[in-house]
């Protein structure tokens, strides 16, 4: 990625609890994953989003509602008491683009970035997770996709922290 810094307009529609069926099979994620990450996943034509912290310390209070981004503009409008990390953008754009994939489990591995050109990553995984590709893994971060939240438990097997 290039020395661009690319600022993200967050516009807050609400500030309330996100509230989910889908939240507590993504805590039970988060809870088993290693490290710093997010975790999203399609709700309607929305994605609710983890925030960017400890997986393992993840609770209902962190999560927003993405209800629009525009890639163009850089603009992301949300619900939720918590903000939206940057990488949110992309998980829009790959669950725009990947119809048959409803949930993302993004783990860092170093630091983490707040300046993201999100329609270059996004190009950057789409390019390698054609086809029914799950799995894309950089210097910086490891992204995981499922079809559901059962489908994505099944693909971090061997991956996940089950002590």
């Amino acid at each position: 990625m290039s020395g661009l810094k690319i600022d993200m307009k967050l516009f807050r529609l609400y500030r309330e609890n996100i509230t989910s069926p889908l939240l507590p099979g993504l805590i039970k994620i988060g809870k088993r994953a290693k490290g710093m990450g997010l975790i999203s996943a399609r709700y309607g034509m929305r994605i609710i989003s983890s925030i960017l912290k400890p997986l393992k310390d993840i609770d209902s209070d962190d999560f927003v509602e993405i209800v629009d981004y525009d890639p163009i503009k850089n603009n992301l409008l949300f619900i939720g008491n918590a903000e939206p990390h940057p990488y949110v953008s992309v998980h829009w754009i790959i669950l725009g683009a990947r119809k048959d994939k409803n949930v993302i489990l993004h783990l860092f591995k170093d630091s983490v970035s707040e300046y993201i050109d999100a329609l270059k990553e996004a190009k950057d995984i789409l390019s390698y997770i054609k086809d029914d590709k799950s799995l894309f893994d950089n210097n910086n971060y490891t992204i995981i996709l499922g079809r559901d939240i059962n489908d994505l438990t099944d693909r971090l097997k061997g991956m996940i922290n089950d002590s």
